[in-house]
């Protein structure tokens, strides 16, 4: 199978799709293949799961469509830079008035609320599940201005990043090493 890589979508007429099928189909890929290529088809599907969100709704084009999966996974690459409208948009070669359209239409948010959203879920995941300062974790997620990150984050998720995280803390055991 071709390697993946962050820009790949999953369509019922992608050759991605039909080699892995045939290649099952004519059983020249054994049990370790088949899992493989099916967990690859499973991240596919996680990477777009916004986009088949919105597919559910009434008047979404196949356009639109491609144009939001194109902008989240500039999004998705970008997050931890400082983005501006136009670079979203440019990721889809649409205007930015289009791109706001896409997203209000697609997901129900502008492309910025969209941007905060998805940086303030990958620092949850960070606070979660290191011990980097939350300084640290605020800058590297895209957060220029580490109040307004704490504002955002609290208005979010009903906390501060540090009270999350001593939260988090004081439910976790010991440390079954000596002397940690």
């Amino acid at each position: 199978l071709p390697p993946y890589s962050a820009g790949d979508t999953l369509a019922a007429g992608d050759p991605f799709v039909r080699e892995g099928i045939c290649a099952v189909c004519r059983e020249e890929a054994g049990p370790l293949m088949i899992h493989m290529a099916t967990c690859r088809r499973w991240q596919l599907l996680w990477r777009q799961r916004e986009v088949f969100a919105a597919e559910g709704a009434v008047g979404i084009s196949l356009r639109t469509r491609a144009r939001l999966r194109q902008m989240i996974t500039y999004i998705e690459e970008h997050y931890g830079e400082r983005l501006t409208l136009e670079q979203i948009a440019q990721a889809a070669n649409i205007s930015r008035s289009e791109a706001v359209r896409c997203f209000r239409k697609g997901l129900g948010e502008s492309p910025v609320q969209y941007v905060t959203e998805y940086r303030l879920s990958r620092a949850r995941s960070r606070l979660l599940t290191t011990a980097d300062p939350v300084t640290d974790i605020a800058l590297e997620t895209g957060f220029e201005n580490c109040s307004y990150f704490d504002r955002a984050f609290k208005k979010r998720y009903g906390m501060t990043p540090q009270e999350l995280r001593r939260k988090t803390w004081k439910k976790m055991p010991a440390s079954p090493f000596p002397g940690g």
